[in-house]
């Protein structure tokens, strides 16, 4: 399997769980024990990332066209109505994409693996020729495309 790595996505910045996380940490910490004496391997799957973003406009041609994921049905609808949260199906997880009155922004990546990354690579190179053509910087969802490995020595495109 292939890796992709986005840079900079719009991320939430904080979530309630954090608190929660941190405080049994704490606890665990305060009573004399480890990390590594607590259990927190239960987790089986990431069912959503949330991502608000302004528009819908620039959302839907980078994670359906771009990066080629599925457009669930059950939110179908506000596709047309340029409202409403947009879920994009990606494998058994997904991104859901709500319009908020602002985006939300966290410098760090989240990565994604494909079977094979030459689709991707060729609608990359789609959209940076179209970049090129209509130069307009503001229409985009990422600013630069780069094909290169990741850690483990596997090819990657990463876009930031």
């Amino acid at each position: 399997l292939n890796g992709f790595v986005l840079k900079h996505l719009l991320l939430p910045t904080r979530h309630p769980a954090d608190a929660l996380c941190t405080a049994k940490k704490a606890a665990a910490s305060d009573s004399g024990s480890t990390a590594s004496d607590h259990d927190y391997s239960t987790l089986t799957h990431l069912e959503h990332v949330n991502l608000n973003v302004p528009n819908h406009h620039y959302a839907l041609p980078f994670y359906f066209d771009l990066l080629g994921l599925g457009l669930d049905p059950r939110r179908a609808q506000n596709v047309a109505a340029g409202e409403g949260t947009l879920w994009f199906n990606c494998g058994a997880s997904q991104f859901h994409v709500p319009r908020g009155d602002t985006a939300q922004v966290l410098p760090g990546h989240i990565g994604l693996r494909y079977q094979s990354l030459d689709g991707l690579k060729e609608r990359v190179q789609r959209e940076e020729a179209k970049k090129k053509d209509d130069n307009d910087e503001d229409e985009r969802c990422y600013t630069s495309a780069e094909v290169g490995t990741d850690r483990s020595g596997r090819e990657c495109v990463t876009l930031v």
